[in-house]
Order: structure tokens, then sequence, then C-alpha cells
């Protein structure tokens, strides 16, 4: 960055902790390790309110910026992603989860002194939810709901052109059966998404075409 090359210009010396190496998504289903700190990121964003520490865990949905030249997609990731994590444009991170800082008066008289995890999505949107498909519906189930929408591949055939150009808006489902359908397939989605090294691949299959006989002669 712009401030290492100062830094060295300066004679000036860093000194490394291997505390700051977090796990972080580079590009999709392909993560590397990332030195992570005021002293290595020289825009980092809101990325420290969502991984303050090491064992912060948070969880969310990469978007491509609007007007990108990368296919759209929205891969979740509950690693540090990349800024450029699709294609060379900027990527959009929606977190689940914000962490906010400890409060310096109320931590000298022995109140919270860890980061607190709050929600980060808005109270009225889930509001909007509840009022239209059921009070029961709670901000994790929005999540899930927004992300299994996202790949739907209905939603995204209907809004293909609204996708290259925009931000992706998803609409009230228009009755519960179809939220809960979305509701349901996006934990199920981020699961094969996030934990893609740890899940069994499909066997392989074989295709002949006609004529095609493996035990035949090839010069036939």
């Amino acid at each position: 960055t712009r401030g290492d090359f100062k830094q060295v210009s300066e004679a000036r010396k860093k000194k490394f902790s291997t505390a700051a190496i977090r796990p972080s998504l580079y590009r999709p289903f392909f993560k590397q390790h990332l030195a992570f700190g005021s002293d290595y990121n020289e825009y980092p964003s809101s990325i420290p309110a969502l991984f303050p520490r090491p064992d912060a865990s948070n969880l969310g949905i990469s978007v491509v910026t609007s007007g990108s030249k990368a296919p759209f997609g929205v891969p979740a990731t509950d690693a540090i992603p990349c800024m450029h994590l699709i294609g060379s444009d900027i990527t959009t991170f929606l977190a689940r989860w914000q962490y906010e800082k400890p409060d310096q008066v109320d931590s000298l008289f022995g109140a919270e002194t860890d980061w607190k995890r709050v929600s980060n999505l808005k109270p009225e949107a889930v509001h909007r939810f509840q009022v239209a498909l059921g009070s029961d519906i709670d901000d994790d189930a929005v999540f899930h709901c927004v992300y299994g929408a996202l790949h739907s591949p209905e939603f995204r055939e209907r809004y293909e052109s609204n996708l290259k150009k925009d931000a992706p808006r998803v609409p009230m489902p228009p009755d519960r059966a179809t939220f809960d359908a979305y509701r349901d397939a996006g934990p199920e989605l981020m699961e094969l998404h996030i934990g893609y090294q740890t899940i069994d691949p499909y066997p392989p299959q074989e295709h002949w075409t006609t004529r095609a006989d493996p035990d035949g002669d090839p010069k036939e």
C-alpha cells in the first residue's frame, strides 16, 4: 500500500504478529490466509467491526456491485472477504452480525468489557416481514430467506436485466409457503457454499455418445 512505501522510505519497521493471520475468502471457493490489522491493511472499510477479533464469528453474503462486468454472484462466507471477491470490481459484503466496541465508561465500572455482537439487519425490515407473513419470523429467518431467494433460478431469470445494473432487491414473498421455502433453502445453500472443503464430492458419472462403445475398437 502507499502507507507501506512511506514507512519504507522513512526506514520504519513493523513488528509482525502471528495473531494477525486470519482466514480470508480470496475468490469464490478459494480461501487464503490474510495478515489483518491496522499495520497491514490501509483501507479496511467496515471489516474491523465485522471481524474485530480472531474468535469473533460472523458470516455474510458477498454481492457484486451495480454495473459490474462480472456475472451476478452472491457467495456466502464466514471468513474475511476480499474486496474484489468476484471479478475485478468491488464486492459488497452484507454481514449477518456486527460487533459493538465496549464503552470505555462501562469498562471502568466493571460492566460489559467485551465486543457485543448484534444483528446487522434493520429492525424495520424484519418487522415488515413479520407484519406481512407472521410474527414468529426472526432475523435469521429473513437472512436465510434472502439468500435462498437470491439463488432461485426464477428470481435470477425474472430480474436478469435489473441484476446487471442495480443492486439486488428481493421482493416480499407472496405468501408464507414461499417464504418458508426460501428460508429452508438458505441455510442448506450456505452450508454447501461455506463448508465446501468438507463436503463429499459427487461420484463421477460417465456419459457415452451414440456409437461410442468403450469395449469396441476405436479404429472402427
